[in-house]
């Protein structure tokens, strides 16, 4: 019986293999068939696209006589130049007179079997397949250098299929035409750089005043990150998303923390860096087939949830996890905590790791370097510099950057050249002024037309080439902290939603809001009953406390801000969610000083108060004309205009703010104008500190005494006409002196301004 089981079961095993083998059979046969038709059809698709695209394709022996295409203008409102963005400022090389670094650093990048492999390289095109199977509805497509030179040389970016057929024949042509060498070499000598530096020994010279034979490995590691996006990762202004920054945050308030990016920081911050860099110096690592093996980690120096170390105090990843490994590292004391974040340049060196182009001391020693790299100093021919790279920025995300240095493009903006120099004059005067009294360094203003939402002026730092204090950081587009100029946004839905009026009685005096929440006024003195307008008009924190929950808290408040554009609050919300699986809530606080906002949104929201509830798109460009002198964007008949709530509001808020008598009588110095109807609102931020001090009784106690540093510095001021911002403060984050506030820092600037400004203006009320 055993036996018999036995046979049924053998001839059962036998059957199913029979069965399964018959079935691969099929399943292969027909994946033949299709893949032979498939092929046919391919064939001759090719085969009639190739006499069709071919006969208008240049013979690419004439690579090197390429024509400079023509430059684009950008002009300010009267028409004078401000800026050429010419396409190739460039001096050629040879390639044995480019270094061996940059070589490697460009290869590595942007074409990783470039040597071995023949136009295309067959792993990225499976590698691409496997994506668009995955992700059906978006093809990547993938571009060696060889592809890159033919288009750079010949064809537009446009993202088409035809493109790409000629794309990939002229590639052949050159492969065929030309040795590997002579390849990189052309290429080498025909890519953009940013800051109007073409080729590789013009980028060479404009950023590190050296020729391209003398480039080091961190050096080749930053060029080669810059052409696929030399105006996102410039040097000058996006510093910290090229080399990555050194991150310190306080043990006590992890959100209390600052990127280490100017030599004064650096400086200040000498040891800690010290001790980080020890800890990044001591790892050993080992390659192993496809992965990396390193050692040398002590736990309480790693943040375990990013990647797993071993018994052996080690971890194993692939070189496309260093970044995230390096992300990992951090050294702490008793009271900060310093980490890296990686950026481009990382991802850049971790790939001539994986290719063993340099090694893992040359890795590290790379890292290291980056922490105190200093650009050198970039002199170019540019006039409102601040303002000129902000508009660039702006038509980059309009056209391909290609289109602004071929094109021949005509740039009209809005830039009002009297307002800007008065607003660069005045900038530098107080600068000076309130770096010796008050510690403050430097200053930001922005100004826009009512009517037109036109930028008028547009500066971000006091000096644009100022290396040493952060001059790429553009002031007015980070987020800071608004404090009190954000309070009218409170106060007026407070008002709408419980039909409050300029004469309602508000009471300041302390007072214990709902979880335990007891703020104070700046003075720290209570004023008692007073009118809605007064309370706001002097800046008191409890009214406007006691305002928050009358406007229905923080979803409403964060609402009605949606009706401003005004949308840094409803995303900073998201992004923290989406990092740690929370909600994030204001509370109370958002009415005094926990919101971040950019002054370009601020000068934006409060134009809606000038414009009686009317809100329209802020632009920098009046028009562009092309090169044949035909109009291809016109701002003045297309702006974006809206209507956002009954205009009555914006009048009674105007009133309120453009109330003399209802301010500290000192305050008017610096806000108010002859014969001028204006509202104007200041605010400064402060930060708190705990220092030990001992008592002055018998007993000598220890106790902690709270000190208060003025930080952001604000002064707003809108006419029916003009709507203007001022900040002021360190990008450092270096402290002022306790008596410096934006009334006596940045209200000087704004008082001059806004008084120039309006000499030519009619009297208009609201």
């Amino acid at each position: 019986m055993k036996n018999i089981h036995k046979k049924y079961l053998e001839l059962f095993k036998k059957h199913k293999f029979y069965l399964k083998k018959k079935k691969s059979s099929i399943i292969f046969t027909i994946i033949l068939f299709f893949v032979f038709i498939f092929t046919i059809l391919a064939f001759f698709i090719s085969y009639l696209l190739f006499i069709k695209l071919t006969n208008p394709l240049p013979d690419v022996s004439t690579l090197k006589n390429i024509k400079i295409p023509e430059a684009s203008i950008i002009y300010d409102r009267n028409g004078n130049e401000l800026y050429k963005i010419y396409s190739e400022n460039r001096v050629y090389v040879p390639y044995e007179k480019i270094s061996e670094n940059m070589i490697n650093a460009i290869v590595a990048w942007e074409d990783k079997r470039f040597w071995t492999n023949p136009w295309y390289d067959t792993i990225w095109i499976i590698r691409a397949i496997i994506n668009w199977l995955k992700n059906w509805y978006r093809f990547e497509w993938t571009s060696w250098i060889t592809q890159q030179l033919a288009r750079l040389m010949y064809l537009s970016n446009e993202r088409t299929i035809e493109r790409k057929l000629k794309e990939i024949y002229l590639a052949i042509e050159l492969t065929n035409k030309f040795d590997k060498k002579l390849i990189l070499e052309l290429y080498l000598n025909k890519i953009f750089f940013g800051w109007n530096s073409y080729w590789v020994e013009q980028a060479s010279k404009t950023y590190f005043w050296k020729s391209s034979s003398d480039l080091n490995v961190l050096e080749s590691s930053i060029l080669a990150s810059l052409p696929k996006a030399p105006t996102s990762l410039s040097p000058y202004w996006k510093k910290d998303k090229l080399l990555g920054y050194l991150l310190i945050s306080s043990l006590d308030n992890p959100k209390d923390n600052y990127k280490v990016l100017s030599k004064e920081l650096l400086e200040w911050n000498k040891n800690i860096i010290s001790e980080y860099e020890k800890i990044l110096d001591f790892l050993q690592i080992k390659k192993i087939r496809n992965w990396l093996e390193i050692c040398n980690i002590t736990r309480t120096n790693f943040n375990l949830n990013k990647i797993k170390i071993n018994d052996n105090w080690c971890v194993n990843i692939n070189y496309s996890d260093l970044s995230t490994f390096l992300s990992g590292l951090f050294y702490k004391n008793n009271k900060y905590k310093i980490e890296y974040i990686p950026w481009r340049k990382d991802y850049v060196l971790s790939r001539m790791l994986e290719d063993w182009y340099i090694t893992f001391d040359e890795y590290k020693k790379a890292i290291i370097e980056s922490f105190w790299y200093e650009f050198k100093k970039y002199i170019d021919k540019i006039k409102y510099p601040y303002f000129v790279m902000y508009v660039k920025d702006y038509l980059v995300k309009l056209y391909w950057e290609d289109v602004l240095k071929t094109w021949g493009l005509k740039i009209y903006t809005t830039i009002d050249p009297k307002l800007q120099d008065k607003a660069q004059e005045l900038i530098e005067k107080q600068v000076k002024i309130n770096s010796k009294k008050y510690w403050a360094n430097n200053a930001a203003l922005i100004s826009i037309d009512n009517k037109t939402w036109e930028i008028l002026a547009f500066i971000w730092w006091v000096d644009y080439f100022d290396k040493q204090n952060l001059w790429y950081n553009n002031m007015l587009l980070a987020k800071l902290q608004p404090g009190s100029s954000f309070k009218p946004f409170v106060y007026i839905l407070a008002m709408m939603k419980n039909n409050f009026h300029a004469d309602t009685i508000l009471t300041d005096e302390e007072m214990v809001f709902p979880w335990g929440y007891k703020p104070h006024n700046s003075d720290n003195q209570y004023l008692w009953k007073m009118t809605l307008s007064k309370a706001l008009n002097y800046s008191r924190n409890i009214p406007a406390v006691k305002l928050y929950y009358a406007a229905w808290k923080e979803d409403e408040i964060i609402k009605f801000l949606d009706w401003f554009w005004f949308y840094s609050l409803r995303e900073f919300k998201k992004g923290f969610k989406e990092k740690y699986w929370y909600e994030y809530s204001y509370s109370a606080p958002m009415v005094l000083w926990t919101v971040q906002i950019s002054v370009l949104e601020l000068v934006g929201a409060y134009s809606v108060f000038a414009n009686n509830w009317i809100k329209k798109t802020i632009v920098p460009i009046k028009k562009i004309v092309n090169d044949k002198w035909k109009v291809i964007l016109d701002n003045g008949k297309y702006l974006n205009q809206k209507r956002v709530i009954d205009e009555k509001w914006a009048k009674e808020m105007n009133q309120i703010l453009s109330d003399e008598s209802k301010r500290p009588k000192d305050w008017n110095y610096f806000l108010t104008i002859p014969w001028r109807k204006l509202a104007a609102k200041t605010w400064t931020s402060t930060k708190q500190y705990l220092d030990n001090k001992w008592s002055k009784d018998s007993k000598w106690r220890l106790y902690k005494k709270r000190i208060i540093f003025p930080r952001d510095m604000w002064t707003i001021w809108y006419t029916p006409q003009i709507t203007t911002v001022v900040w002021a403060w360190n990008t450092s984050w270096k402290e002022l002196k306790p008596k410096a506030y934006g009334i006596n820092w940045a209200g000087p600037i704004m008082r001059d301004f806004m008084k120039f400004a309006h000499e030519w203006k009619e009297l208009i009320d609201w």
